[in-house]
């Protein structure tokens, strides 16, 4: 199952050219819908022409799908808003927000813990390695800064940043386009050990504000620990930890069977894994007791 097919359409209106033109994405592609040839117009504003925000925003995203600073920086979920700083009149015409390995990765895994505030105890710049570059800013806290403020340390210009401040859902289905990717670059053995912090920190944060979120509690510390494929998934509670605590081992895919669906919590149960068969979803959850169980919901699932 692809994720991407699962997602509705969605269509942000930009100003381009003085104009409002549309930017819709279906199925993994972005197009932009009132230009013929994005690679001419590109090559004439190379050559000096009026730049056309519509084609670089196209390249932009092209060249964001791998880029890791996107799950770092982005939503954990619906309780969790960037609210960036609108520079477009915010008109949507469809779609709307989804829900709120190679050598080395083989027996790789990672720990991350989430303190009472939610937080990761690993600051999300710490956690990302220095090779990759431009990685290295603190949280998301630039989004919501302005000029000269202390958060704001990358450039205004930054593509990526434009990116995540379009209207009309992208943001989201550019977040399950990396997530995808790197969970096929996982499954194939290509992912480097170099981006397992950056990955570790991705789905630790998600995976914990959907616990606290299931447990309806922000009070609660979740170590979450990145597992390789095929190693089975487990939830316990840290008995000799002073305050509620929860330990929990997900793969990454986790994120795309799981969380991007909005599967995270169902009928008051957690789920862990989910398997899609047909027109079927077989989930395994645990209650907040920790009991496990498998549910089986047909008649396909798609998100928002």
């Amino acid at each position: 199952m692809n994720v991407l097919d699962l997602l509705l359409p969605a269509t942000a209106h930009i100003a381009c050219q003085n104009e409002r033109h549309r930017l819709r994405w279906e199925r993994g592609e972005i197009r932009a819908l009132d230009h013929d040839d994005i690679p001419g117009e590109l090559t004439l504003a190379a050559l000096g022409g009026e730049p056309i925000r519509c084609a670089e925003l196209v390249t932009a995203w092209q060249h964001a799908q791998e880029d890791l600073r996107v799950l770092v920086l982005a939503s954990r979920g619906g309780a969790d808003p960037l609210n960036p700083p609108a520079t477009e009149d915010p008109t949507v015409s469809a779609g709307s927000a989804m829900p709120q390995a190679g050598p080395g990765w083989a027996g790789y895994s990672s720990s991350v813990a989430v303190t009472r505030s939610g937080r990761s105890n690993l600051r999300r710049a710490a956690a990302v390695p220095a090779a990759m570059p431009g990685l290295a800013i603190p949280g998301r806290q630039f989004l919501a800064s302005s000029p000269g403020t202390p958060g704001h340390e990358l450039p205004r210009e930054d593509p990526l940043l434009e990116l995540m401040r379009l209207p009309g859902g992208l943001p989201d289905r550019l977040v399950a386009m990396v997530i995808s990717h790197w969970v096929e670059r996982i499954d194939a053995g290509t992912a480097p050990a170099s981006v397992s912090a950056a990955l570790s920190v991705a789905l630790a944060g998600r995976v914990s504000h959907a616990v606290q979120m299931w447990l309806g509690s922000t009070g609660i510390e979740v170590d979450v620990q990145l597992l390789s494929p095929d190693t089975p998934c487990y939830l316990e509670r840290i008995e000799s930890h002073p305050g509620e605590a929860i330990r929990c081992g997900l793969p990454f895919a986790w994120l795309s069977d799981v969380w991007l669906t909005g599967l995270t919590h169902l009928l008051g149960r957690f789920s862990l894994d989910a398997r899609y068969i047909d027109d079927a979803v077989i989930l395994d959850t645990a209650d907040t007791a920790l009991n496990l169980r498998t549910l089986t919901l047909s008649g396909g699932i798609r998100p928002r």
